[in-house]
C-alpha cells in the first residue's frame, strides 16, 4: 500500500482483499503496485483516490492505462478493466459492493465529484500466450481541478498457466425465468443477447451457471413425457463451450405428473443423448427434497441401479431428512457457515464428493454473505480445498425472489458485477493453484523415491509438500497472498525445469 500527494490530491493502492471504506484513512508515500499472475488468469487490485484535505473535492476524475510491456511480449491495455466501486447498506454497515462499469451512468456521476476516499477496482487479464517475465505499465489519474498523478504498475507473469475449465465444480443458479423477470422491459427478440451476456460473464468468472433448471422434456396432453432437446442442446452446448464443468438435471420440476416407468424411460433416452453429445461425465441428477421422500428415494434407486453413469447429488444443506439416501449419492451438498469453517477439521468421509453451499438465505448466514470481510471470502476457497470438498453451490446469485445478498445485479442490458463476485473468481483460481501443486507433487513422488530428479527439483518437491501440509493443518486459514506467491514460485520452477 503506497500513495503520493501532489496538488492536494492523493492516490494509493490496495490489494483485492482489502475493503476500502468511505472514511478510509488517507495514505502517504510513493504510488505503485506490484502484482503477479499465471497465464490465463485474472488479477485484481484497487487504486484509491482522495482529496488531500477533508473538506476538498476532486472534479471529473479520469483513469487512463498504458500497455504492460516486457522484453518479449506486450499485454495490451484492452486487457485491463476498470470499475468504480459503489457502497450499499448491509446489516447496518456501509460496505463496498457494486462495481459500476467505468463508462456507465453511475460511474460518471461518482467521478464528477469525489470528496471521500474513492476506490477503483482494476482487473488485469493475462492471456494464455503471454511470455513469462516482468512487465511494466502505468495508470494516469487526472482531475479537472487538482492536476494529475501517475501510478506505476508492475506485473510478474509466472511460467505456468491455468486451464479454461477449473477443477472446482461450480453450480450457480441463473434461471431463465429469473433473468426474464429482472429484464422484463427487454423485448423477446433481444432477451437472448441479454442471456448470453450473463453466461459469458459467469464463464469469465470461472463459474458454471445453469440458465435452466427445467429438464429437457415435458408432459403432453396424454400424460406421457416427451423429450425436447433442441433448446436444451443449444443452451448446454454454449455453456460447455464457455467452460462449464457440471450440469444438474432437476427431476423435481416434473412433480408427480409421471409414473416411475415413464421417468425411467426418460432417463434412458437422456443418457443416450448425453453420451452422444459427450456430456454424460459432467451430468448429475440433483435431488433436493422438494418431493415426497419416498419419490426421491425411488428416483435415486432407479438412477443408481439402472443408470450408473448418471451421478446423483443429494442436497443436505436444507433437507437433512435426505441423509437416508447418502448411500445412493455420488455427491452431497452440505452447508458450512463461517463459524463452522473456523472449527471444522474434516468433512464426513466415505460418502463420495462433497460440495459446499455458500449462499445466504433468509435468516441463514452463508459463507459468501456481504457482511463478511473480503479476506474471509477468499480464505473460504482455501478452506474448501483443505477439507477435501470438490464443489460449491449458490442458488441465489441473482437478485430474484427469495434471494439474500446476491452476487450480481441487473443493469439495462446485462449483469453488473460486485466485489464479492470478483472475489469468487479469485478464490476459484486459488483453488486451481492448490490443485496444480497437489497434482505436481503426486506426479513427482515416484521420481523422488527412485532418485531420478535433480537436487533442485527434489528440494522444490519437498517444499511444495510441506506447504500443502501446512495449509491443510490450518484448515485453509492462512496468509493467502503469501501462500499463493510460494505456490506460484514452485509451479513456475517445475514448468521451467521439468516440462
Amino acid at each position: 500500500m503506497q500513495a503520493i500527494r501532489r496538488k492536494g490530491f492523493l492516490v494509493w493502492t490496495e490489494s483485492g482483499m482489502k475493503e476500502v471504506g468511505l472514511s478510509e484513512k488517507r495514505q502517504f508515500g510513493r504510488s505503485a503496485i506490484s502484482i503477479s499472475s499465471a497465464k490465463n488468469e485474472y488479477e485484481s487490485f484497487q487504486v484509491v483516490v482522495a482529496p488531500y484535505r477533508a473538506n476538498d473535492s476532486l472534479r471529473n476524475v479520469e483513469l487512463e492505462f498504458t500497455d504492460l510491456v516486457s522484453k518479449r511480449f506486450v499485454i495490451g491495455k484492452e486487457k485491463i478493466t476498470c470499475y468504480v466501486i459503489g457502497y450499499v447498506q448491509i446489516r447496518g454497515a456501509t460496505k463496498p459492493e457494486p462495481l459500476f462499469p467505468y463508462n456507465s451512468f453511475w460511474s460518471i456521476m461518482i467521478r464528477q465529484k469525489i470528496a471521500d476516499a474513492q476506490p477503483f477496482w482494476i482487473t488485469v487479464y493475462v492471456p494464455p500466450n503471454a511470455k513469462a517475465g516482468s512487465y511494466s505499465g502505468a495508470i494516469k489519474v487526472s482531475t479537472k481541478n487538482a492536476g494529475e498523478n501517475h501510478v506505476k504498475l508492475k506485473l510478474r507473469v509466472w511460467n505456468f498457466g491455468l486451464p479454461n475449465t477449473m477443477r472446482l465444480k461450480t453450480h450457480f443458479r441463473f434461471r431463465r425465468s429469473d433473468l426474464r423477470s429482472l429484464h422484463a422491459k427487454v423485448q423477446d427478440s433481444a432477451f437472448e443477447d441479454v442471456l448470453f451476456r450473463y453466461r459469458a460473464n459467469a464463464a469469465e468468472h470461472r463459474v458454471s451457471c445453469q440458465s435452466t433448471f427445467t429438464p429437457p422434456y415435458a408432459v403432453n396432453r396424454t400424460g406421457r413425457p416427451r423429450a425436447h432437446y433442441e433448446i436444451f442442446d443449444k443452451e448446454i452446448g454454449m455453456l460447455v463451450g464457455l467452460g462449464m464443468n457440471l450440469f444438474c438435471i432437476h427431476p423435481d420440476d416434473l412433480g408427480e405428473r409421471i409414473s416411475q416407468k415413464d421417468y425411467f424411460q426418460l432417463l434412458m433416452k437422456l443418457r443416450r443423448h448425453l453420451r452422444r453429445r459427450g456430456w454424460l461425465d459432467i451430468t448429475y441428477l440433483h435431488l433436493d427434497g422438494s418431493l415426497p421422500l419416498h419419490l426421491v428415494m425411488d428416483q435415486a434407486k432407479i438412477a443408481k441401479a439402472k443408470l450408473p453413469e448418471i451421478k446423483v447429488v443429494a442436497d443436505l444443506s436444507v433437507e437433512h431428512r435426505l441423509s437416508k439416501i447418502t448411500e445412493l449419492a455420488d455427491a452431497l451438498i452440505l452447508r458450512l457457515d463461517s463459524k463452522r469453517f473456523a472449527s471444522e477439521k474434516l468433512l464426513p468421509g466415505a460418502m463420495g464428493e462433497v460440495w459446499i453451499d455458500v449462499a445466504c438465505r433468509p435468516k441463514v448466514h452463508g459463507s459468501l454473505c456481504a457482511s463478511l470481510h473480503l479476506i474471509d471470502h477468499r480464505r473460504l476457497f482455501w478452506a474448501i480445498w483443505s477439507f477435501g470438498a470438490k464443489g460449491i453451490v449458490h442458488d441465489w446469485a441473482l437478485p430474484a425472489r427469495g434471494s439474500v445478498e446476491p452476487l450480481l445485479y441487473p443493469m439495462e442490458n446485462g449483469p453488473m458485477n460486485s466485489v464479492r463476485w470478483e472475489t469468487v473468481r479469485d478464490g476459484i483460481e486459488d483453488y486451481e493453484y492448490l490443485c496444480l501443486l497437489e497434482e505436481r507433487i503426486h506426479t513427482l513422488s515416484d521420481s523422488v523415491n527412485r532418485m531420478t530428479i535433480s537436487r533442485q527439483a527434489k528440494s522444490a518437491y519437498l517444499e511444495g509438500k510441506r506447504l500443502l501440509s501446512s495449509i491443510k493443518a490450518k484448515g485453509g486459514w492462512v496468509d493467502v497472498a503469501q501462500k499463493r506467491e510460494q505456490i506460484a514460485k514452485i509451479l513456475s520452477f517445475f514448468s521451467s525445469r521439468l516440462d
